[in-house]
């Protein structure tokens, strides 16, 4: 619970979250209560909103195609046509990409994240000013922000680019690859104000992209 608790105040701090509050002083009249518990993906331990309840009763009514595989793969033979005769890659990864992205005013009272307080002993109210990991809802408004990324640099830059949720694949000349991530990381990063992580930045030939590489 300790680590639970430490780890909301910590989004507090990073303006994620707000509170901790009283049940009693919690700025929405009526809410549906999260519980946070932690994943452990090798040696991340991430944070993650048990929104059952909500997601039962939420209806997705504009679903979206993502940009996978085969987009990517046509991609590649479509460059390969028009002379491209070795293609090179970029990977891009956005950094706590649902937390780019902030939850409608009306919709708080689906976003309060309830906790113990270990040195008090009573519940810690949290509400959530982004999307909530966990949330079938926030899985599609992040990709329907990814899809639009890829599209504008589609269309803006044109990088032949396509998004995987927020995995970034961009495909060209060698001597173009570099310099493609570039004004992609400046118009959605400088500009726009979308995070990399520039530890998970790859570019070269046979970059793997979703456990593929297109040579």
């Amino acid at each position: 619970m300790d680590e639970i608790h430490d780890q909301l105040l910590g989004e507090v701090e990073k303006g994620w979250l707000e509170g901790p509050f009283t049940v009693n002083n919690l700025p929405v009249d009526r809410f549906v209560p999260i519980k946070r518990f932690i994943v452990v993906q090798g040696e991340k331990r991430r944070g993650c909103d048990d929104a059952r309840p909500t997601n039962a009763v939420t209806s997705i009514q504009t679903p979206i195609s993502l940009m996978g595989i085969d987009n990517a793969t046509a991609t590649a033979i479509e460059l390969g046509r028009n002379g491209v005769a070795e293609i090179s890659q970029a990977v891009l990864d956005q950094s706590d990409a649902y937390k780019s992205l902030i939850v409608d005013p009306a919709q708080r009272k689906y976003a309060v994240i309830v906790a113990l307080n270990p040195i008090s002993g009573e519940l810690d109210y949290f509400l959530s000013n982004v999307l909530c990991f966990g949330t079938e809802s926030a899985v599609l408004n992040y990709n329907c922000l990814s899809r639009v990324v890829s599209t504008l640099a589609r269309r803006i830059l044109c990088i032949p680019a396509s998004g995987y949720f927020y995995d970034f694949l961009m495909q060209g000349r060698a001597e173009d690859i570099e310099q493609m991530a570039t004004d992609f990381q400046i118009l959605f990063g400088d500009i726009v104000g979308l995070i990399f992580k520039d530890t998970k930045k790859r570019v070269g030939p046979c970059i793997p992209y979703l456990g593929v590489q297109i040579d």
